[in-house]
């Protein structure tokens, strides 16, 4: 099974993002380099535990990381979001009409 294309350009990137080195993913990730420099070659595909510890190392998010679920990050925010007022944040009772 051919590894995406997608899932790896996210993961080379992170991983460069993050200044990290094939020998610090295999100590996070429990393996031995040549397994970091299987999944970052696209040969193989790390297993999911993997990819969540790879991505709290790299500060992403694994949903991100394995499918491209925006945001990458947690903490992204959008800024042009504007907080409701109390008066104006919808009614949960249920009293509404």
């Amino acid at each position: 099974m051919a590894v995406d294309k997608e899932f790896l350009e996210r993961l080379r990137g992170a991983v460069e993002a993050a200044d990290l080195t094939h020998d610090e993913i295999a100590a996070d990730c429990g393996v031995v380099r040549p397994t970091v420099t299987h999944w970052l070659s696209g040969r193989n595909e790390p297993p999911r535990d993997a990819i969540e510890r790879i991505a709290r190392r790299c500060n992403v998010r694994a949903g991100w990381l394995s499918h491209g679920e925006e945001p990458m990050r947690d903490d992204a925010v959008d800024s042009t979001a504007v907080p409701l007022a109390v008066d104006e944040r919808p009614s949960l009772t249920g009293t509404d009409g």
